[in-house]
């Protein structure tokens, strides 16, 4: 805290700074100056104090709602010129930002010297506050970390509540931690008298006024920092909406004052600012968010639900705008099908275009009234409303399953709405006009790249291409930008039919749907039959004929088109073959072509094209750099190192680069060094803790996949060396011992590593031991494959105390798991996998095998016609030594009260939405995958004569 020191000089606060400028009356406004607001003179005192991470990033052309008003919004490019000077009125930021000043100015070399006159004293306590209110709220300010502002923020005051622009300030910060933004959203949702939402010792009992403008300003700055690291936290803060603007509910069926009081002019107006309110947010709420989007779209759409009851209270209902509408198109193009899109889906010809096919007599009933998505019944709607539909709404209906002369498409799922060039982008583009036609008859590019993308196979994508190759529109980079999306599909496709065999199936279970195209980006692969393809003569071309036809037609990529072919480059070079002939004019990118990169040079490289660099070297981790000349050939460092040396140079704090690296991180600790420790992972997730790197789910699945794969890893070659020394050994006493003392170090290691999974998970989820039933808190409920990733590696790592505390979650959330199942693909199979799971390591540990290791093949060599050897459990490696035998009983058991108290968690009435305890059969089929043995339907045969694995304790 700042202090202060009665005796010395005293620098005196004005309370007001007679000036300005010259211009007076309609000049003034026909300059478009303005004085500025003491919010806006603070942050010119923080910028010119070097406090630069409480300062708002300012973006260009870009409307700054946070002062102007709403329903006024200037257009992009006709910003006012502000002037700092006079200083504002006496107000509390006019204070705080001159305590600042003086505090940073150079010529105040001793904070002591810094005293407060009387007057200043008398103003403040005449607004209910002591000055040690304002050095509390300089010290919130000025705090570099967001935790120790926060920790500040929930110390208390001095003798008035925390006002509100306090929060504001906090939240125009670029980063916040997930606990820091946890304790924020609650603190605002109760400052503003929203009681559902208690916050501790902040007890804000009291009528709290506060104004429409602030609240949407409030809602705007949580829904960003909700959009980056708390999605769920969405819906809630909604109601900052729904329930604060127009508290009185004016215009409604609930209304206070009865409407006739109020005047048909004073109504159009509030009517005209609720409209562009409600609008406003509905736009806002369908930008896609930095983790996971599709399944964030769950929360959005929850929100803009919410908006919509509040719309139609309204009597009559406040309209529904173009933006409103295409917010709404734009998350429903982000949601998995509906079962009667997944059946008029799987009723499409292989050809094309594909039509419907009937398959049986009961398809005749299904009429193409019938397979009209939900977002191509709101472009419907968007249209019998009047809003005429532009080329970004067309390209949307195509998406939805239908092109423009109404014959079908492949109904795709994208989380971004299709957006046409703007006049200046496309000035910047090179065009080939046909001198025939004029331009004005061509269609959009952006319509061409929707078709394109709403394809099937790489061959009708490339068909597609070439019908907009020769139709002399426009040639566009953004439709080059989709058929190189297609194109590194259909690689991937291919390589993972290649390496079909050497990877795991998943377990699908009985209610497992299979996917049909446009669920994802997946490319399909052409059909066998000649009838149903295009032409059998086109051969689509890789990723570099198509850049070097793009060249040859004069089109340069984009910044977001020359990153994803950065991103999904086959080899280094190709990488640094686009970087270096296409950086254009942005020469700080050149310094990712050199060897040795300065601080000051990693800087400056766009956001952008850094991220998807990382994102190559993360993806080819396992290819060497070029051999320098000075390091020997053996220790020439990986792609994985330059990318964490490019990190720390840039200081980058990018979730995103940090999760790709992580990835990259555990695939090279355990394939390339065979590093059986988590200590790598520790590492990376302690640098990024210092840079403010929250971990987020698709971060935390990575870290449970890679300690789940290390410790079996371990065990594996604990028992393959067991095996090896006790056939070899002649003191078989001695050998027992130490085979002992590697399992021991082996279960320390697991427990130690499930412990520090149990802390993410309690920071990721937001429970805290002192406010674990709290229902609005922030928490977070993973989605279902998450859940299950966490509770296999905590039955893997033995850790029976996590599994039952993961039941309890699972109780407690149980509703909010199966919202986050429905929006999911095959989200409630998924789900019930991490059910079935969480009792098969929980009961039947001991029969749980993963992988192959060298002790499964000395296994399997020694295997003999007894049936009972049939089972591949790691139990039967040592059946036949006694001294073995001894050594797993150090296993860890669970105990039978353990299984009944799990049990009866998840048969308990709140958790009987996710099905009940497993029965025997889910677990036999569960444990017949894991061992890597043919899983048998649902109900099979009775066949006494094949060998059945034995399990104990399962009747």
């Amino acid at each position: 805290m700042v202090g202060e020191i009665p005796a010395g000089r005293i620098v005196h606060f004005p309370i007001h700074q007679d000036g300005g400028t010259a211009l007076r009356g309609r000049a003034f406004k026909q300059a478009h100056i303005r004085k500025p607001s003491p919010s806006e003179h603070l942050v010119d005192v923080l910028k010119k104090a070097h406090h630069l991470h409480a300062v708002p990033l300012k973006y260009p052309n870009k409307a700054d709602l946070s002062y102007y008003c709403s329903s006024k919004v200037p257009p992009r490019g006709d910003q006012p010129v502000l002037v700092l000077h006079p200083t504002p009125k006496p107000s509390m930021q006019y204070f705080v930002a001159e305590y600042i000043r003086l505090l940073c100015d150079p010529a105040q070399c001793n904070v002591c010297d810094v005293s407060i006159s009387p007057e200043v004293r008398t103003w403040i306590l005449s607004k209910g506050y002591a000055w040690q209110d304002v050095e509390l709220w300089v010290n919130i300010l000025i705090s570099k970390s967001s935790d120790d502002a926060v920790s500040l923020l929930r110390g208390g005051y001095a003798k008035g509540p925390t006002p509100i622009w306090v929060v504001l300030f906090l939240l125009r910060r670029e980063r916040l931690t997930l606990g820091a933004f946890r304790h924020l959203l609650r603190f605002s949702l109760g400052r503003v008298g929203l009681v559902e939402y208690p916050d501790g010792r902040h007890q804000f009992l009291e009528d709290l006024t506060i104004d429409e403008k602030t609240v949407f300003l409030l809602f705007l700055r949580l829904l960003r920092h909700a959009r980056d690291i708390l999605p769920s936290a969405i819906a809630p803060l909604t109601k900052l909406i729904t329930a604060k603007i127009n508290p009185r509910n004016i215009g409604t069926q609930h209304s206070e004052v009865p409407n006739e009081q109020i005047s048909e002019a004073k109504m159009i107006d509030m009517r005209v600012k609720l409209a562009h309110i409600y609008n406003k947010a509905l736009k806002l709420l369908s930008l896609p968010s930095a983790q996971n989007p599709y399944a964030s779209a769950a929360h959005q759409e929850r929100a803009q639900f919410e908006i919509l009851r509040r719309i139609a209270e309204y009597e009559p209902p406040i309209p529904v705008t173009e933006d409103g509408y295409r917010a709404l198109i734009r998350i429903q193009l982000s949601h998995v099908k509906t079962e009667r899109e997944r059946l008029w889906a799987s009723l499409k010809s292989k050809g094309w275009p594909p039509w419907k096919e009937d398959r049986t007599a009961m398809d005749e009933d299904i009429l193409p009234e019938d397979a009209i998505s939900r977002a191509g019944k709101l472009l419907r709607k968007m249209g019998e409303a009047g809003y005429p539909a532009t080329s970004s709404d067309q390209a949307a209906s195509i998406l939805t399953g239908w092109d423009l002369d109404d014959s079908p498409t492949i109904q795709t799922r994208t989380i971004l709405y299709p957006q046409a060039q703007t006049s200046d982008e496309a000035k910047k583009s090179t065009v080939l006009q046909s001198p025939s036609r004029p331009l004005k008859e061509f269609l959009d590019p952006a319509i061409w790249a929707a078709r394109v993308r709403s394809t099937r196979t790489l061959e009708e994508a490339w068909a597609c291409f070439l019908a907009y190759d020769v139709s002399n529109a426009p040639q566009d980079q953004q439709v080059y930008h989709v058929m190189f999306e297609k194109i590194v599909a259909d690689r991937r496709r291919r390589r993972r039919q290649r390496d079909a065999r050497h990877v795991d199936v998943p377990f699908h279970g009985p209610e497992w749907k299979a996917p049909v195209p446009g669920d994802s980006t997946d490319v399909w692969p052409v059909p066998e039959s000649y009838r149903d393809r295009i032409d059998p003569m086109l051969k689509p071309p890789d990723t570099k004929e198509l850049l070097d036809r793009m060249t040859s037609k004069g089109v340069t990529p984009s910044a977001r088109c020359l990153e994803f072919i950065v991103q999904t480059a086959a080899n280094y070079t190709e990488a640094l073959y686009a970087i270096k002939h296409f950086h254009g004019p942005r020469p700080s990118m050149l310094p990712l072509l050199k060897r040795d990169v300065t601080p000051e040079q990693a800087a400056q490289i766009p956001d952008g094209i850094f991220k998807a660099y990382i994102l190559l070297l993360s993806r080819l981790w396992y290819r060497p750099l070029p051999v320098r000349f000075n390091v020997p050939q053996h220790e020439n460092p990986l792609l994985i190192h330059r990318a964490l040396d490019l990190l720390s140079l840039k200081k980058s704090n990018d979730r995103k680069c940090w999760n790709s690296v992580l990835y990259g991180l555990a695939q090279h600790g355990l394939y390339d060094l065979k590093d059986t420790s988590t200590g790598i992972m520790r590492d990376a997730i302690e640098t990024m803790t210092k840079l403010e790197v929250e971990l987020d789910q698709e971060g935390f699945g990575i870290i449970c996949k890679a300690f789940n794969m290390r410790a079996t890893e371990r065990e594996n070659n604990v028992k393959a060396r067991a095996l090896s020394k006790i056939t070899a050994s002649e003191d078989l006493l001695k050998t027992t011992k130490e085979i002992q003392r590697e399992w021991d170090d082996h279960l320390e290691h697991c427990s130690a590593d499930s412990r520090y999974l149990r802390t993410l998970f309690n920071h990721l989820v937001g429970t805290e031991p002192q406010k674990s039933s709290e229902a609005h808190g922030g928490m977070q409920v993973p989605i279902p494959h998450i859940m299950y990733r966490y509770i296999r590696s905590l039955g893997t790592m033995y850790d029976f105390e996590g599994l039952l505390s993961a039941a309890e979650f699972l109780r407690r959330n149980a509703s909010m798991f199966v919202f986050n199942a429905k929006y999911a693909t095959n989200g409630s199979v998924r789900l019930r996998l991490a059910v079935i799971c969480l009792r098969v390591h929980l009961e039947f540990r001991s029969h749980v095998h993963y992988g192959k290791s060298k002790a499964h093949d000395a296994f399997e060599n020694r295997k003999t016609n007894n049936n009972n050897n049939t089972w591949t459990s790691p139990g039967h490696y040592f059946d036949s030594n006694p001294a073995a035998a001894e050594t797993l009983l150090a296993m860890p058991r669970h105990s039978e009260d353990q299984v009944a108290l799990a049990r009866l968690k998840l048969d308990d009435a709140d958790a009987r939405v996710l099905g009940g305890w497993p029965s025997d059969e889910e677990v036999h089929r569960y444990l017949l995958h894991l061992s890597g043995m043919r899983v048998q339907p649902a109900s099979p045969p009775a066949d006494e004569t094949d060998p059945k694995p034995v399990y104990p304790n399962l009747m």
